[in-house]
């Protein structure tokens, strides 16, 4: 699989917008924080999912009254809040 660098480009993004806060270039940043911050949020999702998407897309769930969990009775990790 070929490296995609994404991760790392949104690093220098957020990189080149602390900058531009520091400089006190605020009118170029009210224009780049949007899709700045758009690019850098979904690389960093994508790299989460990526390495979550074969497990979310394959499991079997059952809903219990203590959480969600596999078919196979093992816990997931998520819990309902106790109210």
């Amino acid at each position: 699989m070929a490296k995609t660098w994404k991760r790392e480009v949104a690093f220098l993004i957020l990189v080149y917008l602390g900058w531009l806060g520091y400089v006190d270039k605020l009118e170029i940043l009210k224009i780049m924080i949007w899709p700045g911050m758009l690019f850098v949020g979904a690389a960093f999702s994508m790299a989460w999912a990526g390495g979550q998407g074969e497990k979310i897309l394959t499991a079997k769930y059952t809903v219990s009254a203590d959480g969600v969990q596999q078919s196979s009775g093992e816990s997931v990790g998520f819990q309902r809040p106790s109210v």
